[in-house]
């Protein structure tokens, strides 16, 4: 998706606002330089729903008219029938880029670390491995998918509690297939176990009970929250750890 000037939604509107008006009235084709106003106006709303990527309908159904008037005289009238039928697609036009409004959000870039665009595809894009994102359980996909939603509208603590349960959740699943041992114990007996099993990466034990002892627990704390910075350096460290889990 390009960026797009949020004053370009204003004039879509205004443009099919004055198409409507057009076909009311029965105005001729104004020219603009050497333009029509009204073909000036359907191509800027085409170039501007596909700049944000909404409506392909509409954007074919506009490519349509553009060509069709392409073909009318610069000073003629439109005639009476593309007149009603151009009323009718703008009327339905309407209702379709409300509806598509709804369930679309613009969102401000920042000089984020985590690109936006990345978050909102979701935490598989963040895998080196995309091996090691199908091997997840579902629910630790559901819960990275949740935290990068909650970066995505700058909801850091949310973000980070759930991305350690995610962690957890790739611990346990560790813990059972390196030691065929399915019991609910917490995050630290875990590692202790799991230091009594030969072939175990220490270095990798050890930077999980650093996460745990500086993040994941104060995580918990009703005090302690996270900026957006903290959030998306965390995220980077339990991606990276998942996928040495894998």
């Amino acid at each position: 998706m390009k960026k797009i000037n949020t004053f370009n939604i204003f004039l879509l509107g205004y443009n099919l606002y004055y198409i409507k008006i057009s076909t009311i009235y029965g105005n001729t084709l104004v020219k603009k330089g050497s333009e029509p106003f009204l073909l000036h106006c359907l191509k800027s709303s085409k170039e501007t729903l596909e700049q944000i990527n909404w409506c392909s309908s509409v954007q074919k159904e506009m490519g349509n008219w553009i060509n069709k008037f392409s073909k009318y005289k610069k000073e003629s009238h439109l005639s009476k029938e593309d007149m009603e039928k151009l009323r009718g697609d703008v009327e339905k036009w309407y209702s379709i880029i409300r509806n598509e409004s709804k369930y679309s959000f613009f969102i401000e870039e920042d000089k984020r670390m985590v690109i936006p665009n990345k978050l909102y595809s979701g935490a598989s894009e963040f895998f080196s491995d995309r091996h090691n994102w199908e091997k997840l359980e579902n629910q630790t996909k559901k819960d990275l998918n949740d935290a990068c939603l909650c970066l995505l509208y700058d909801l850091p603590t949310p973000a980070c509690m759930i991305l350690f349960r995610a962690l957890e959740g790739s611990l346990r699943n560790y813990y059972k297939l390196k030691c065929n041992i399915d019991e609910k114990i917490n995050w630290g007996q875990i590692l202790s176990s799991l230091k009594k099993y030969p072939n175990i990466d220490e270095s990798l034990l050890n930077h999980l009970d650093y996460l745990r002892k500086n993040f994941r627990n104060p995580v918990e704390h009703p005090d302690i929250s996270f900026s957006i910075r903290e959030a998306e350096n965390i995220f980077g460290m339990v991606i990276d750890t998942i996928e040495k889990l894998s």
